[in-house]
């Protein structure tokens, strides 16, 4: 697996762009292999959603609370791949995976999936958490940085939660009012 500290410019591979359904993608390998990070002991803010969706979608955002260490390095990652790929992100604006705003912990926006596998603190197999129970989630994540993708003149990262290890559930923080 590639860390984020041992990539360099040169080894990233941005392929040419290719149509899809609704953006163009340029895939990303690291020496022929994909590009995994490792995040550790990140918040979920909110369960995972989609703008306007149906309840019906396979793909779902989720945002994370990340670490200074984490947005820097992922920032620097995010730069990499942007300097790599400069020839098939050409003119489009940038559409950053990463938000920092003030004084609030900077966010990291990426999807989870039918295919994210998810375990507890023991690594055991568990099901997906349930939209109750994402919200305060502290949680290790492995993120599959897939490609640089390219619709209506901007341009961003696709990033996929491939396995999450759920390590603490937030205690229950309503009481009945009864």
């Amino acid at each position: 697996m590639t860390s984020v500290t041992d990539l360099e410019s040169p080894a990233l591979h941005v392929s040419p762009l290719s149509k899809g359904r609704e953006a163009e993608t340029a895939w990303l390998d690291v020496r022929g292999e994909p590009l995994y990070v490792s995040l550790k002991e990140l918040k979920v803010l909110f369960p995972p959603s989609v703008y306007n969706g149906t309840g019906k979608e396979t793909k779902k955002n989720v945002v994370f609370d990340l670490t200074a260490a984490d947005h820097q390095g992922l920032a620097e990652l995010e730069r990499n791949i942007r300097e790599a790929g400069a020839h098939v992100i050409g003119g489009a604006a940038w559409s950053s995976w990463l938000r920092a705003q003030g004084e609030y912990p900077a966010r990291l926006k990426c999807k989870v999936t039918e295919a994210t596998s998810y375990y507890d603190a023991r690594r055991q197999g568990v099901a997906c958490p349930s939209d109750e129970d994402w919200r305060g989630l502290t949680c290790n994540a492995r993120v599959l940085v897939k490609a640089i993708w390219v619709h209506n003149k901007t341009a961003g990262l696709l990033a996929e939660v491939t396995d999450l290890q759920i390590l603490e559930r937030p205690a229950a923080s309503r009481e009945c009012p009864f």
